[in-house]
């Protein structure tokens, strides 16, 4: 029983910060503004999880059959901590550069989901 909670946890994690970002991009859009939130930075803050989860399920696929599940359970768990401390103090100055930084924050969580 145990076990299964701490997976379904793991997943709802997951799955939370995958579909967070409906919520996040108002604030965002009310934070920062339509001229320097624009639908090519919301596009691009939406999908750096997403586009970085497909990188990591190839690449822990792959790692997975090399160096085991243990190894990669581990990796994932420090890049979704690292990740998520990346998207919490994501600021580097103005606004866009704050903005590019909080996309490869996502990259870098979504490389962790996946």
């Amino acid at each position: 029983m145990n076990k299964f909670l701490v997976r379904g946890l793991g997943f709802f994690n997951d799955a939370y910060d995958l579909f967070v970002m409906n919520v996040v991009n108002v604030v965002l859009s009310e934070q920062y503004g339509k001229h320097v939130y624009t639908s090519h930075m919301k596009s691009a803050v939406s999908a750096a999880a997403i586009i970085g989860a497909v990188v990591g399920q190839l690449l822990f696929g792959f790692l997975g059959d090399v160096f085991g599940r243990k190894v990669n359970m581990i990796i994932t768990c420090c890049l979704l901590i690292f990740g998520g401390i990346l998207c919490t103090v994501a600021y580097a100055g103005d606004a866009t550069n704050t903005l590019w930084f909080l996309v490869i924050a996502r990259g870098i969580l979504g490389v962790g989901i996946g």
